[in-house]
């Protein structure tokens, strides 16, 4: 079926080209084309269409198309695509997907510049835009993994969530601007294997890599400092929220850690424990309030408040309710 101006003009009649059951519907539609089983609707969608079981719509989608089992909605989409079995909707959604299929593209410019990435999500305005051979990703919201270019792997849920992620591989950044400035100016060097979830967690984190940050703003870093501090865990509200090159830390409830910014291998466990250290290395505070103020490193508090107003000192061990409260000495049990 074929309706408006040179609609299914100068199809192919050669010996061998199966060109039956297609629909063409507005000028110029499926003009040139050799396949099969397609139905295209719009000024030029389907123009010079090679492939077979394909459904265009929208002015000069799926253009050149030599792919086949592709679903095309928006102009300009699928334009000259040569990968099966995608959908892609919105206005240059898919614009330069050559080899890519597999794919899931929904918004305006989503996924814009994929080659021969497959197996991809990307819904959302700009979601995806600059991937290129990036595979196996999950895009979701404005601009989320917008820089992605070759990295596969991510998931990335929320408004500009993991924004400056080039190469950076197996992320899972889920919140507003979580994982934001992940590979800002490192593209060669960005990070992997982190799992941001919460309202801008981990969004100054440069490269820092296989770091777990949940909770509102933990492992925030710095707009000063970017985060380069690797293997943290990070739980809770405001949890490490300063740190930049502190690694290795377990920082769990509300404000513990949230001043730490250098210091490394400590394990704060309870509400605000060793919530203003900054640069303190080897300390177990285990309880609400422990080492609250203290920035030494080696010691061990456990219970409420237990070296709470510990502060330059080092390596005590305080054990129960406010122990060593008021400590002011050195190597103290």
């Amino acid at each position: 079926v074929f309706i408006g101006e040179s609609a299914g003009n100068g199809i192919s009649l050669v010996s061998g080209n199966n060109t039956t059951y297609n629909t063409f519907i507005g000028f110029r539609v499926g003009r040139n084309n050799t396949g099969s089983s397609n139905s295209f609707y719009g000024y030029n969608s389907g123009y010079g269409n090679t492939g077979s079981n394909n459904s265009f719509y929208g002015i000069g989608a799926g253009m050149g198309n030599k792919g086949n089992y592709n679903a095309f909605f928006g102009t300009n989409t699928g334009y000259k695509t040569t990968g099966n079995y995608n959908a892609f909707i919105g206005y240059n959604a898919g614009y330069s997907n050559l080899g890519g299929s597999s794919n899931l593209f929904m918004g305006y410019h989503t996924g814009y510049t994929n080659t021969t990435g497959s197996n991809n999500v990307f819904l959302g305005n700009y979601s995806g835009y600059y991937n290129t051979t990036g595979a196996n990703n999950v895009l979701i919201g404005y601009q989320a993994g917008v820089r992605n270019t070759t990295a596969p792997n991510n998931i990335m849920l929320g408004y500009f969530s993991g924004a400056w992620n080039e190469t950076g591989e197996s992320n899972t950044y889920i919140g507003f601007e979580s994982g934001y400035w992940s590979g800002y100016l490192t593209p060669s060097v960005d990070p992997s294997y982190n799992t941001f979830v919460g309202h801008q967690t981990g969004k100054y984190n440069q490269s820092g890599a296989y770091n777990t940050y949940i909770g509102y703003q933990s492992g925030y870093s710095s707009t000063t400092s970017y985060g380069t501090g690797s293997n943290n865990v990070a739980l809770g509200y405001l949890t490490g929220f300063s740190n930049t090159s502190g690694y290795e830390n377990i920082f769990i409830g509300s404000n513990a850690g949230k001043a730490n910014t250098s210091g490394h291998d400590n394990v704060l466990m309870g509400n605000f424990a060793g919530s203003t250290s900054a640069t303190g290395n080897y300390n177990v505070y285990l309880g609400s309030d422990a080492g609250k103020v203290s920035t030494s490193s080696y010691n061990t508090f456990v219970g409420y408040a237990a070296g709470s107003k510990n502060t330059t000192n080092n390596g005590h061990a305080m054990f129960g309710y406010a122990a060593g409260y008021n400590n002011t000495g050195d190597n103290n049990t």
